[in-house]
């Protein structure tokens, strides 16, 4: 099984939209991987699965903490070519 680490990088958006990119590599196809939100808590899983569904050939994790002005049930997610998943949300105005 490989596990692999991720890179982020927050991305350059407007005033009103928060964004980050995130590293899983090319393994994985949009229907492997999950977005958990809870508490402005993020948590991205990735898990790829042999075709018969009993082992496990890959597997993501990435946590972190988003800001406090992001309102977590905007957020949208794209899997991009070269295995990068590309998130965004709507900030909260104040």
């Amino acid at each position: 099984m490989a596990t692999i680490t991720s890179i982020a990088r927050y991305t350059s958006t407007p005033r009103d939209m928060w964004s980050i990119n995130v590293a899983i590599g090319k393994t994985f196809a949009p229907e492997d991987v999950i977005i958990k939100a809870v508490n402005n808590d993020l948590e991205i899983i990735a898990e790829k699965w042999s075709p018969n569904g009993t082992d496990l050939l890959a597997s993501f994790k990435h946590q972190c903490h988003l800001p406090d002005d992001v309102d977590a049930k905007t957020i949208t997610t794209q899997l991009l070519p070269g295995g990068k998943l590309m998130l965004k949300a709507r900030k909260v105005s104040n």
